[in-house]
This record gives structure tokens, C-alpha cells and sequence, in this order.
């Protein structure tokens, strides 16, 4: 487990937002009522704002949460993942720009967050309440995207005042833990090249089948990420992602798409790279 503490570190990512959406009491006690239920049937939700404004917002978001999960690999459960030095300044790079591009956007609708609110006086008609609104202020606030980056904890890293048995079934237990999370890491590595190189078998070999562009770039795309991501310097995941590379990722898509023989030789090597991979998995 040393080699994965010294080539990698811990990193959390937390996305706060303002939804722009609240539960209206008032409306759904009305629906109660005109439709004779017996007691809360249900609740009625009210965008306080034009819902594609808030989408706008959203969209960088997912953004910085896709990019994040793709570049970094499982840590146990609980929302930390592992982020391999090698990758650690590229990813820093796009993470700044990503972020710089959702502080435009909120910027952009904190700046027309009054005019918002004076649409909203019409478009919700009678349900609208200027008590829903908090302020600008408050609204900026609730925004963000926050890293946190510790180190992968150590055995060694035990300082407590107990006996001698529990310290030692504690160390155990880390490292029993470390040991899993590590398998499980690199399990989601595997996977992630097992499921494109599927994705590519299960669309050529059906000849009726449409694709996009895609198919090929993802697979370029994970290619160049992997290297990196392999925390354990793993012989076999090398031996197949350059196979993948240079089988896979050579071929053009609209090639696959008009030329038979293409891609019946594309799908061939595809299902023979995922068929040799299902004993890794």
C-alpha cells in the first residue's frame, strides 16, 4: 500500500447550490381541498425563477462533477475519491477553468436576479410571495465547489493511548480497508475500458445499429486517461489499453458506418478484446 500513498492522494468535491425551488403549502392544502383527499396527498412544488435559468447554472455543475468522477477513482464510500499524482496538475488546470466558468454563470444570474423575480410576479401569478425570495446576497452564498485534498491515511498513522491488542487489531482493520479500496479502485478501471470496448462490440456487431462519433472518441478519450489511473502500475491494464489503442481508436466512424468489411474487422477485434478482458473484471 505504500506505492498508492506516495502516488496518490485523497480529494473531495462538494457542490452547494440554491435550487430555486420550494414546496408551497398554501397551494398544496388547495389541492387537498378541491380534490377531497383525506389529509397531504401529495406536495406541490413552485420554481420560484424561470426553471431553464437555473438549468443554466446546472449544467456546469454537472460539468465539474463529470470530470471529476472521470479523472479520479472510488475511495470506500463516502463521497472521496482518488486522485493519482500524475494526473493531479492536469486535473487542477480543468477544475479552475470549470469552476471559473459556474462563477460566470452564477455571477450572470445574480446579476439579473431582480428582473427574475419581477417575471416571476406574472408568471406564477397568484402563488407568487416575496417572502420565498432570500437575497442576493444570500443567493451567491449558497453556491459552490469546494476540494478538499488530505493524504491516504497509514497503520503507522496510529496515536492513541490504547493497549497493545487493540491497537494492533485497529491497524488491521486500516489496513484491511486500504487493501479493499485499492481492489475496488482499480475495479472501476477495469470497468470503465471493459464497457466501452462492450459498447462498441454491441453496436457493430449489430448491423442495424446507428452510432455517433462517439463511439470512437470515448474510447480515444479513456485511452489517454487510464495511464494515469492506474494506480498499481498493472501489466495486464497496460497490455490492454494499448491494445485497445491501437485496435480501436485508429478507425473512423464513418468508415464504420459505410464500409462492411471495416467494420466486421472493428467489431471482430472489439469482441475479442472484451471476451480476453472478462477474466479481469
Amino acid at each position: 500500500m505504500s506505492t498508492l500513498r506516495e502516488n496518490s492522494i485523497l480529494v473531495r468535491l462538494k457542490l452547494s447550490a440554491w435550487t430555486g425551488v420550494i414546496c408551497d403549502r398554501k397551494v398544496s392544502d388547495s389541492i387537498d381541498h378541491t380534490y377531497k383527499t383525506l389529509g397531504k396527498a401529495g406536495k406541490y412544488k413552485k420554481f420560484l425563477v424561470a426553471e431553464e435559468e437555473i438549468k443554466k447554472i446546472n449544467k456546469r455543475f454537472s460539468a465539474i462533477n463529470t470530470f471529476h468522477r472521470y479523472n479520479t477513482v472510488p475511495w470506500l464510500d463516502d463521497g472521496v475519491r482518488i486522485l493519482p499524482i500524475d494526473n493531479h496538475l492536469d486535473y487542477m488546470k480543468e477544475i479552475k477553468q470549470l469552476k471559473a466558468k459556474l462563477n460566470d454563470e452564477v455571477d450572470s444570474f445574480c446579476n439579473k436576479y431582480s428582473q427574475l423575480i419581477e417575471d416571476s410576479k406574472m408568471r406564477l401569478g397568484e402563488m407568487f410571495s416575496d417572502s420565498d425570495y432570500p437575497s442576493v446576497s444570500t443567493i451567491r452564498a449558497k453556491y459552490g465547489a469546494e476540494l478538499t485534498m488530505f493524504p491516504i491515511p497509514s497503520s503507522e498513522d496510529f496515536r492513541v493511548k490504547v493497549d497493545e491488542e487493540s491497537l494492533t487489531t485497529m491497524k488491521q482493520e486500516l489496513e484491511s480497508k486500504l487493501k479493499m479500496a485499492h481492489a475496488e479502485a482499480m475495479k472501476d478501471v477495469w470497468t470503465r475500458l471493459y464497457d466501452v470496448v462492450k459498447h462498441m462490440s454491441d453496436k457493430l456487431n449489430n448491423r442495424n445499429s446507428k452510432f455517433k462519433n462517439s463511439l470512437v472518441d470515448n474510447i480515444s478519450e479513456l485511452v489517454e486517461i487510464l495511464p494515469k489511473l492506474n494506480l498499481n502500475n498493472d501489466p495486464n491494464l497496460k497490455a490492454f489499453t494499448s491494445d485497445v489503442k491501437n485496435k480501436l481508436t485508429k478507425c473512423d466512424p464513418e468508415d464504420l458506418r459505410t464500409d462492411e468489411n471495416e467494420r466486421a474487422k472493428v467489431a471482430k477485434e472489439a469482441s475479442d478484446i472484451m471476451n480476453k478482458m472478462k477474466g479481469f473484471i
